[in-house]
């Protein structure tokens, strides 16, 4: 009985924990991530895909992370992009339709390349380093949302390049409650990616 109780303690101590830390991550973001060095240059900008809406259009989130991206590109901190997402949420290939916020914001179509096969943030990585390989490019930026930029990181580090990490902004139509949602959410997908799931 006692060491029951020890036990759910112990659970009890560690979601408390990760709740915590999620907090944090959502409101300071800065604090845990590794920001991209404002100074440097990259080969290429890679922006991870999030959902379009239902009906083909950029969610709130892709538009924060796609006006991240273009930011750090007009910076010259990068001469190409990728976006990357394919059609894992609805019918819209989530790299077509930031691909067209980047065009219509400018950036020539030859620098925007579109990596559509991926359903998942495991498959936005490898995909994206694949196509860096095969452009002889060495060296990333990768844009994501705070909540996200960590589990990027670590899959990013399995691979031999160069990369920086920048943090979008959280888009004004995010509650608190639903940032706290996504950053535990993420922490917990960071957990069992440790113990050899994606």
């Amino acid at each position: 009985m006692i060491l029951l109780l020890i036990i759910v303690l112990l659970a009890a101590a560690v979601l408390c924990m990760i709740l915590a830390l999620s907090v944090v991550i959502a409101f300071a973001p800065g604090v845990f991530h590794q920001q991209a060095n404002i100074g440097a240059f990259y080969d290429v900008i890679i922006i991870l895909g999030c959902p379009a809406t239902a009906d083909g259009k950029p969610s709130a989130t892709m538009r924060s992370r796609m006006a991240a991206a273009l930011e750090a590109y007009q910076g010259k901190h990068a001469a190409e992009l990728i976006c990357s997402g394919g059609s894992a949420h609805n019918a819209y290939p989530e790299a077509d339709v930031m691909a067209g916020l980047a065009e219509a914001s400018g950036v020539a179509a030859e620098h925007v390349h579109r990596e559509t096969r991926s359903a998942n943030t495991y498959e936005n990585i490898a995909n994206s380093v694949q196509m860096m390989k095969d452009n002889g490019w060495k060296s990333a930026l990768i844009v994501t949302s705070p909540w996200h930029l960590r589990r990027a990181g670590c899959l990013a580090a399995n691979y031999p390049i160069r990369y920086g990490l920048l943090s979008s902004r959280p888009p004004k139509q995010l509650s608190v409650r639903k940032a706290i949602v996504l950053s535990v959410r993420e922490n917990c997908k960071i957990i069992q990616m440790k113990l050899g799931r994606h």
